[in-house]
């Protein structure tokens, strides 16, 4: 399983800190445990990293996997299997509160580096689009931290096409795009079919985009490099025969106030959490997926130089 990165905690200040890449803390598993008293912590029991991701449920064997970090009085790490913060205080449920279906999801001591364990809790689950999930930490004394989060629904979002652009000689070919209803989203692929009547069964080409693009009139823009893209991949411009889009598109609760996804932030597990009785971030991404037939202008222009 992969996961997106992570980094440590500063145990002094009892604050997240960002490395290399954001969000590390939100998506894997690499950090300590934070030491935060409860006693002083206005009612907080527990810290919450994780999110529910559509995308897995096209992927054979994938989990969807939170990681909770109890708030106590002791030191932070959790640095072997006999650690006293190695033993977990509470049962963990999630609700699709659609269908009022409850499953309790087992907890997993894991080393997540060397010297450095942590309790994650994975699940095997078909995330629904337009679903309601809640998450439930229940302490043995009957205290409960929880965190709910709605799936994005992408059914209604569509792609908007512009004409092609190319430089004088063709060797540049740009066009761009829009999601018509994509507010923010996580990361983006492009595909790329080759083939003749078949051509949407064709195995995709596919190349990664990240988080290209941004936000404006509701609507996510970006511009694609067709160009490069083909010669990025090694595909033959006479080859193409469609494309497709694969975003997967992030729930309004990641958002800050001004609208914006400010990744580095939601690193830091008071800057915007939606955790009743606790700290972090239990958020949902949904998939957003289009394919649609080469335009001829594109096609013109992708032969034109051939």
């Amino acid at each position: 399983m992969s996961y997106i990165g992570l980094n440590k905690v500063n145990t002094t200040s009892s604050r997240l800190v960002t490395g290399w890449l954001v969000l590390y803390c939100l998506f894997a598993w690499g950090c300590d445990d934070a030491f935060i008293d409860p006693f002083k912590n206005d009612g907080k029991y527990y810290t919450v990293y994780g999110f529910l991701d559509e995308s897995k449920n096209f992927s054979a064997g994938a989990r969807q996997a939170f990681r909770i970090i109890p708030v106590t009085r002791r030191a932070a790490q959790i640095s072997s299997a006999s650690d006293p913060d190695a033993d977990f205080d509470g049962r963990v449920f999630l609700t699709d509160v659609n269908l009022e279906q409850t499953r309790e999801i087992p907890r997993e001591l894991r080393e997540l580096e060397p010297g450095i364990w942590g309790h994650i809790f994975e699940t095997q689950l078909f995330v629904q689009p337009n679903h309601v999930y809640r998450l439930e930490i229940m302490r043995s004394d009957g205290i409960i931290a929880s965190a709910e989060t709605r799936v994005p629904a992408t059914s209604s979002m569509r792609i908007v096409q512009d004409m092609p652009v190319a430089n004088a000689d063709s060797t540049i070919i740009t066009q761009d795009v829009r999601i018509d209803g994509a507010r923010s989203l996580w990361e983006l692929d492009v595909i790329y079919y080759t083939g003749g009547a078949s051509c949407f069964t064709a195995s995709p080409n596919t190349i990664s985009y990240g988080r290209a693009g941004a936000f404006e009139d509701d609507m996510w823009h970006l511009q694609l490099n067709l160009s490069e893209d083909l010669a990025t991949m090694g595909l033959s411009n006479a080859n193409i025969c469609s494309m497709g889009l694969r975003a997967r598109i992030v729930d309004d609760q990641w958002l800050f106030p001004e609208g914006t996804l400010n990744l580095e932030a939601l690193t830091l597990p008071q800057s915007l959490t939606n955790v009743e009785n606790g700290y972090g971030f239990f958020g949902s991404m949904g998939l957003f997926q289009s394919d649609w037939p080469l335009l001829a202008e594109v096609d013109a222009l992708l032969n034109s130089g051939s």
